[in-house]
């Protein structure tokens, strides 16, 4: 077992997903390398979801080892960002709650750091359907080192495969809450900009597809939110001249796709819009 370098908070965010909860947390406990507190944060479920973890972890609830937190329904960023600033360790480590982790995913991650010195750590993962093993595509590799780059066209990092220095935060920021999903997109494309990701190229993390809840499949169009995050980037971040002309050139792809999508479905408010934000970056 590895030191833990002044412990490791687990950020569990929850809405409803009673028994994916139940399963997520024992993948936690588990570990090799065991965190010092597992928040686990409510996001308004409707029902009393603390009750039913009082019959699976008594105890755990008892020491403090596990800690719940409620708050009214705001989105997952709000409830990631509400269990970050909660947290007492040095390192934080996200976990969705319907996916689950393998015995040595923080062991493994926690001696990268040290042998590395990486503040900021993701995995590869496992990807099932239905229960069923689902291939990854070769789009979906995992990129390690300056990652901005290969962000830009979707999110490649998984939030529930990261081990992230809490400073990081303090430097950059916490999650968009304004964003319904894409959030986890614009948190690495900020923080690419600044940081080197680190990688372990073992799949350390199960992602369980094909349930209801799942926010990627609750939004259409997610390079709406792409778009908004990428328009945030350079309203917000000094970006050298040559980084801030790739943003560019993806928005306007971005944006087109969308018109392109609208014209099929004869939604003319939405070709209007993204025609009217591609004229004003064109005359900016």
């Amino acid at each position: 077992m590895v030191k833990q370098n002044n412990g490791i908070s687990v950020i569990i965010p929850v809405y409803n997903r009673l028994n994916f909860l139940i399963e997520a947390i024992k993948s936690v406990l588990q570990q090799t390398c065991p965190p010092r507190e597992i928040i686990v944060i409510d996001d308004g479920s409707q029902f009393d979801l603390y009750h039913w973890m009082e019959n699976w972890f008594p105890q755990q609830l008892r020491s403090g080892l596990i800690q719940y937190l409620w708050q009214k329904n705001q989105g997952v960023s709000a409830a990631r960002n509400k269990g970050i600033k909660h947290a007492q360790c040095e390192w934080i480590a996200l976990l969705d709650s319907d996916d689950l982790w393998k015995k040595q995913k923080l062991e493994l991650q926690i001696q990268k750091t040290i042998n590395g010195g990486d503040k900021i750590i993701h995995t590869d993962e496992k990807w099932l359907m239905k229960g069923n093993h689902l291939n990854q595509k070769k789009i979906h590799y995992k990129p390690e080192g300056n990652i901005f780059l290969d962000c830009l066209d979707f999110c490649r990092v998984s939030p529930s495969s990261l081990l992230i220095h809490k400073s990081i935060f303090d430097d950059i920021g916490y999650f968009n809450e304004s964003l319904k999903v894409c959030e986890d997109y614009d948190m690495w494309l900020r923080i690419s900009l600044k940081y080197q990701f680190g990688l372990i190229k073992q799949p350390l993390v199960i992602k369980q597809g094909g349930h209801k809840g799942q926010l990627s499949k609750s939004e259409w169009g997610l390079d709406r939110f792409r778009v908004q995050s990428l328009l945030n980037l350079l309203k917000n971040e000094k970006l050298p001249s040559d980084t801030k002309e790739i943003v560019l050139d993806k928005i306007n792809q971005k944006s087109n796709y969308l018109i392109q999508g609208a014209l099929k479905r004869n939604n003319s408010e939405v070709v209007h819009f993204y025609q009217k934000l591609l004229q004003e970056i064109k005359t900016s």
